[in-house]
């Protein structure tokens, strides 16, 4: 999110209006609103695999991380039967 300061002459940050870009703002501006999904996949063996859940983030370096954390839990030496993993970030604007 943008922050946009009009006023307070101190560079306070302190001033009478502050505007906010978010993304609905975006919208109707007629902005596209970039943002980064992971897909999260259920696999288990003799049942194959499956989309778990959908991560919307606002940074490709937060996805990044998530993906990270959530992929690290993965260290056996073998395969199990039944495991979860989150795939790369894809980068999908608001039409997705």
């Amino acid at each position: 999110m943008q922050t946009v300061d009009f006023g307070g002459s101190n560079g306070s940050g302190s001033g009478i209006l502050r505007a906010f870009r978010t993304d609905r703002l975006a919208r109707l501006l007629g902005e596209q609103v970039v943002k980064w999904r992971v897909l999260v996949i259920e696999s288990e063996r003799g049942w194959g695999q499956r989309v778990d859940e959908v991560k919307t983030f606002k940074t490709k370096a937060k996805a990044n991380k998530f993906v990270k954390d959530f992929n690290a839990r993965n260290n056996k030496t073998t395969v199990p039967d039944w495991y979860m993993y989150a795939e790369q970030p894809v980068e999908v604007s608001d039409n997705e």
